[in-house]
């Protein structure tokens, strides 16, 4: 029986596949330069497109994207976690020799934190804790009398 991640790894490997993309050679090497992390934590009513089985609100969407090189354009990064105040959420990805654990913790309403690891080939090549007041949302639109 595959595990989550498992499937995600297969996912995500076939399309890099499909859309040709390879690990760029600077990612290969042991002296490879420092990667850049950036880290989001926003209300899933504040996502772009709101899709038909989107979370509920009183959630929040965490990412994380891995820049390749400083100011670079080819990112990876593991799947967003979605949870709500209270709750603790982990996922991880494998791209070529580089692996990026994400876990991220919703403190209370109005603080959060995270957790990026990146190793390459088992080794910690980065680490990067955060923590982040929360944006506050609305939980209803309601109408001017």
């Amino acid at each position: 029986m595959r595990t989550r991640s498992t499937v995600l790894f297969v996912l995500l490997a076939s399309s890099l596949f499909l859309m040709g993309m390879s690990v760029p050679p600077s990612l290969l090497r042991s002296n490879a330069p420092a990667l850049e992390i950036r880290t989001t934590i926003r209300p899933v009513t504040e996502d772009p497109i709101h899709l038909l089985a989107r979370p509920v609100p009183g959630t929040y969407r965490c990412k994380t994207v891995v820049f390749a090189e400083p100011g670079s354009r080819k990112v990876f990064g593991p799947p967003d976690i979605v949870i709500t105040p209270g709750e603790t959420g982990e996922t991880m990805t494998t791209f070529g020799p580089l692996t990026v654990m994400f876990g991220a913790r919703i403190i209370d309403r109005h603080r959060a934190e995270t957790i990026v690891t990146v190793t390459r080939d088992g080794v910690i090549v980065s680490r990067q804790r955060s923590e982040a007041w929360l944006p506050t949302y609305t939980e209803a639109v309601v109408p001017a009398r």
